[in-house]
């Protein structure tokens, strides 16, 4: 394996001088990106940059909710607490380097003073999604700002949002080359000058327009019930203490040359100094001129009705400066990415600039500035995802952390007032926390709104509109008339036999090699009990969906998604933020998980022949990768019909195969003993039964079944039920024989995957040329499963980027379908050779996903659909299966979790596993 771990590389003389003790020896990221060169003033640079940003022209808008005491104290306060807090975390970081044990990194810090998990699991976790968060928020940002400058030379220009990401994006790919964080310090010094500049030129207009004739009446009341004005406080305080957020102390700290003492309190000084003249000018001056009429962002409150309050020189100026400082802004924020990739995929031992380190940074640097953008495209209300992860994770990272962090490493006298202000500061800071449910409620308000690649103007929540072109293309209401993807993708085209072909390929694939498995966390009757009964629930469930899906069909109202049957049936909300993001999750997740089965299978058939073979796992993958980027092309879900009947034939094959194997194992001379007791402590024994019912469920869950019937040509009456007539046949004849053949032969001794059986201390048990025919069927088989659960992410595409009105196989809707499905396979390709421990994660996404698309939500459409008396059995039924299913989930994710926590210490990126 190529990845470096931070203890296996040396460093030049000159670097342990530099940057470490002679005790601690530094990797590729420590070594290339976090450079230990920089002075305290380099220092207030950096923090500058990453403090004072575009995110304090939302200031005046945070104390419009709050009033003028209440929000310029929280001001000051928050000014105090961070300056405070900042310092404390300076301290702790000063004194394990003054005992030999210097922290160049957040986790890093968090694991040495309050253990490994908290620094694996939180802050690492925590500080990434902040920090990339905020360079797709820079990204959306520096659109916006190219946008804004170009409307106010083409007022009626047709460019639309993406474009002005994308040409943002370009950018970024440039500057994102800069090899360390000391490196930006000149760019730092330019973003705070700039900063400096754009927030006079804020002022300067809101004093302007406040003493003009036009002034807009100053009320300074606060809008709203009182429900509205405590949610809005909250959300004013979760604004103002995410403009002070930063997430990075530590690694800015890092580049400072050592020694590092005191030199952190004087960089806090020169940033703490711009942040008065900025947040207090920009604040004060915004609320005073527009008071409670203050909009998200002051630049807003500077347009009326689509013109200018100012000079057009100075709004150009302003989002000029703007647009230059928010680049620095996102190249900072991106050096925790940098890092980690420097570590993972550089050699130490290599010069930096050698081709060596180079190509990789190259690659990896351009592909995380890629992602950020697309998401940026993408998500144009970016803005308020981004507020809920600045809530929960600036607050924890830079108000309760480092007092905590003081507290657990000098110990102060709890009879003291250090002990106690820095535990006040903790606890009320958590309270804090609270301003994420404003921030959730504010994404509710504004569902109705969101839509992806949306040809929004600004960044406010409250501002946001769809455009024109964006409403021509169906964006607001998909029922009235059949998009692209619809008309490409979901070409309703197929018969009740090709339903179930789909139906069986999207059911029936390789994960039933772990049935046996599970029978072995359960027993024998509870096991084949188990399997019984999610086969007849699952029946049942589907069988109920469709029925729902039929109904409304006769009403004239045909759903061909689930997240548009979720939105007709239960609200918009249902439809946009839970069923939406949950399939999304499940199949591009089992994608995934296909592509790096895919991977294994290869690398088991490699093995087969070249028992000393040393290529990686990694490179199977990128061939699978390779033959599904081809396969990915196919024009519409009706097109797999020939593949998905091959891949029925195929399941049965290899379920063939697997049940003879097990059974010849377990009848010859060396057959295992047979065990049928369940191994472990009772505390085992029953989060495994629990994991068990869990993966049985899941390997019936299938999350697209409205989309298999959206195939089926008109009408659909009956049609379903005969389709899965044919799957639950297959499943009957599969599920059944490999789970009970491979529990009898290996009883307790039975693994995750029943394949891993057939090999005992290394050698194959059974014949050679059986075992390259098995994994051969495996192979081909999860290639039609992974282009099946492509399909909801092909129709989202061909939804946005192809135009219905032209032919489906014209230049114009050819080129966008093959960039961006390439794309999707790419990143899920690159996704299973990072994590091949992604089948743990998987599972969790199982439980979370699966049971309740495909064992809760159909029950509960089917009773709002059909209202089934509350005396009746209907009802009851339903609702009783509902309740069951919810309470698996919340314990199968529990069970998840745990296996995935006592995984966690064979856990590596790209591991040859």
């Amino acid at each position: 394996m190529g990845t470096l771990l931070p203890t296996s590389v040396e460093v030049s003389e000159r670097d342990y001088e530099e940057v470490t003790s002679p005790s601690e020896i530094l990797d590729a990221g420590a070594l290339f990106v976090l450079k230990s060169r920089g002075s305290w003033l380099h220092c207030g640079y950096h923090l500058t940059t990453s403090i004072v940003a575009p995110a304090l022209l939302s200031l005046p808008y945070a104390l419009s909710l709050m009033g003028w005491f209440p929000g310029v104290l929280c001001l000051i306060l928050a000014a105090l607490v961070t300056f405070y807090s900042y310092n404390l975390l300076s301290l702790v970081l000063e004194q394990h380097a003054q005992l030999g044990r210097r922290q160049l990194r957040f986790r890093v810090m968090a694991e040495d003073i309050l253990g490994p998990a908290w620094g694996r699991y939180f802050v690492g976790p925590i500080q990434f999604g902040v920090c990339y968060g905020a360079v797709i928020a820079c990204t959306l940002l520096g659109g916006q700002s190219l946008k804004f400058i170009y409307l106010l030379s083409i007022p009626k220009g047709s460019m639309q949002l993406y474009g002005f990401v994308s040409i943002f994006g370009i950018l970024m790919l440039v500057l994102a080359q800069i090899p360390s964080f000391h490196s930006l310090r000149h760019i730092n010094l330019v973003s705070l000058v700039l900063a400096l500049a754009y927030s006079a030129c804020t002022t300067a207009g809101s004093v302007h327009i406040g003493n003009s004739k036009n002034a807009p009446p100053k009320d300074y009341s606060i809008n709203g019930i009182m429900q509205d004005r405590v949610l809005g406080a909250f959300n004013a305080i979760s604004i103002i203490a995410t403009t002070y957020g930063n997430g990075i102390i530590p690694e800015i700290q890092a580049t400072l040359a050592p020694p590092v003492e005191g030199k952190m309190f004087k960089g806090l000084l020169v940033c703490y100094a711009v942040i008065i003249m900025t947040f207090f000018s920009v604040a004060i001056s915004g609320y005073w001129a527009f008071g409670n009429q203050t909009k998200g962002v002051i630049l807003m409150n500077f347009v009326v009705d689509e013109k200018p309050l100012l000079p057009t020189w100075v709004l150009l100026m302003t989002n000029v400066f703007t647009l230059l400082q928010v680049a620095a802004v996102s190249v900072v924020y991106l050096q925790p990415t940098n890092d980690v990739f420097e570590r993972k995929f550089s050699d130490a031992n290599s010069d930096q600039f050698s081709i060596r380190n180079v190509v990789p940074r190259l690659v990896f640097r351009s592909l995380s500035v890629i992602v950020a953008t697309a998401v940026a495209a993408m998500f144009p209300f970016f803005g308020d995802i981004n507020a809920v992860i600045g809530a929960f994770g600036f607050i924890p990272l830079d108000f309760i952390l480092p007092v905590i962090f003081y507290n657990v490493t000098f110990k102060p006298s709890k009879k003291g007032l250090m002990f106690w202000g820095n535990t006040s500061i903790a606890i009320i800071c958590s309270a804090g926390v609270l301003g994420a449910i404003s921030s959730i409620r504010q994404i509710i308000l504004d569902a109705n709104t969101y839509s992806l690649f949306a040809n929004m103007a600004t960044v406010a929540p409250n501002s946001m509109s769809i455009s024109k072109i964006d409403k021509e293309k169906g964006v607001t209401d998909s029922s009235k008339e059949l998009d692209a993807g619809a008309l490409f993708v979901l070409q309703s085209r197929g018969s009740w036999i090709h339903c179930g072909f789909h139906l069986t390929t999207s059911i029936v694939g390789p994960v039933i090699f772990i049935l046996p498995f599970a029978m072995a966390s359960l027993g024998w009757v509870p096991g084949v009990l188990i399997i019984t009964l999610a086969a007849c629930v699952t029946f049942y469930a589907y069988n109920l969906l469709s029925v729902v899906l039929e109904h409304h069909e006769q009403l004239g109202k045909r759903q061909i998604r689930f997240r548009d049957m979720a939105r007709d049936i239960l609200g918009p909300g249902w439809g946009n933020f839970f069923v939406g993001p949950i399939q999304f999750s499940i199949c591009y997740g089992a994608v995934i998980a296909c592509t790096l089965l895919g991977g294994q299978t290869l690398k088991f058939i490699y093995l087969l022949h070249n028992s000393n073979g040393t290529m990686h796992l990694y490179q199977f993958i990128i061939i699978f990768g390779a033959a599904t980027l081809f396969l990915a092309q196919m024009p519409s879900f009706h097109s797999l019909r020939h593949i998905n009947f091959f891949s029925l034939i195929l399941c049965l094959a290899y379920s063939a195969c697997v049940a003879a194997g097990s059974i010849h194992i377990g009848k010859s001379k060396n057959a295992p003993s047979k065990d049928y007791s369940i191994n472990g402590s009772q505390q085992n024994q029953f989060f495994s039964a629990i994991n068990a019912i869990s993966i049985i469920s899941t390997t019936y869950a299938s999350g697209i079944i409205p989309e298999i019937q959206a195939t089926i040509a008109p009408p659909v009456k009956g049609k379903m039920f005969k389709g899965l007539c044919i799957c639950y046949a297959v499943i009957v004849s599969t599920y059944f024989s490999v789970g009970i053949s491979g529990y009898w032969s290996f009883g307790n001794q039975a693994q995750p995957t029943i394949l891993a059986n057939f090999m005992g201390g290394g050698q194959p048990l059974l014949p050679t040329w059986f075992l390259l025919l098995t994994n051969l069927f495996t192979l081909m088989q999860v290639t039609a499963i992974s282009l099946i659960y492509l399909q909801p992410t092909n129709e989202v595409f061909e939804k946005w980027f192809a135009d219905p009105k032209m032919d489906q196989f014209s230049t114009r809707n050819v080129i966008p379908r093959l960039i961006f499905r390439s794309l999707s396979v790419i990143i899920a390709t690159f996704l299973a050779g990072m994590l091949p421990f992604f089948g743990d994660i998987m599972a969790l996404f199982g439980a979370f996903g699966c049971i309740p698309l495909d064992f809760i939500l159909p029950m509960v459409l089917y009773n709002v659909t059909f209202k089934p008396s509350k005396k009746g059995l209907r009802f009851w039924g339903n609702t009783l299966i509902a309740v069951a299913s919810t309470l698996l989930a919340a314990v199968g994710a529990v069970a998840s979790v745990r296996q995935i926590v006592l995984d966690a210490r064979t856990y590596s990126l790209f591991a040859d596993v």
